[in-house]
């Protein structure tokens, strides 16, 4: 008996390894299953952007993004820089922090203020202030954001402080206006 019962297990064991093999045993082709999306890539973003956006008294911040990407994972960091003494962006600042973090493409589009831009989300790990006061703290993140290049050599960004789409992002661009350094 114990020959019968070694040779049921032996065949009951080649079956079901013999179904997994082949997929399962559905009818369908292995190619009717999707692959699974992959992300789209930030390559036309990567590099270092500064830009000066004035504010109309006398104020100034100077923004610069830095985006990298190591391994196929993209990570972003933005730093501001305020001058309450000038419009110009230069000499010390008042303010200065820094907030960086992973960032990714949705592979969706939108059109602000007739600009194409992609659609982002970012999400800031560590926030640095080596200068100055901060009587709020910006929400962590994931937050969405809108990134587009226009002439090939200027960065826009989705204003944070603008009216929100349905779907969360901004629906108006930013003051600054950054270069590619």
């Amino acid at each position: 008996m114990s020959k019968l019962f070694d040779a049921r297990v032996l065949l009951a064991l080649s079956s079901a390894l013999l179904l997994a093999a082949c997929g399962g045993g559905g009818d369908g082709e292995a190619s009717d299953v999707p692959a699974p999306a992959e992300a789209p890539a930030l390559d036309k973003y990567l590099g270092t952007w500064q830009g000066c956006a004035l504010n109309g008294t006398g104020k100034s911040v100077r923004a610069t993004y830095q985006i990298t990407e190591k391994e196929g994972k993209f990570s972003y960091s933005r730093r501001q820089e305020a001058f309450n003494a000038n419009e110009t962006c230069s000499g010390s600042a008042d303010v200065d922090s820094t907030e960086s973090g992973p960032i990714a493409l949705t592979g969706k589009t939108t059109t602000v203020d007739g600009v194409a831009m992609d659609q982002a989300t970012l999400t800031f790990n560590e926030f640095v202030l080596s200068k100055g006061n901060i009587t709020s703290f910006p929400t962590q993140g994931p937050y969405k954001q809108l990134l587009g290049i226009v002439d090939s050599t200027k960065l826009r960004e989705g204003d944070p402080k603008a009216a929100k789409d349905a779907e969360g992002y901004p629906t108006q661009l930013g003051s600054t206006v950054f270069a590619k350094q």
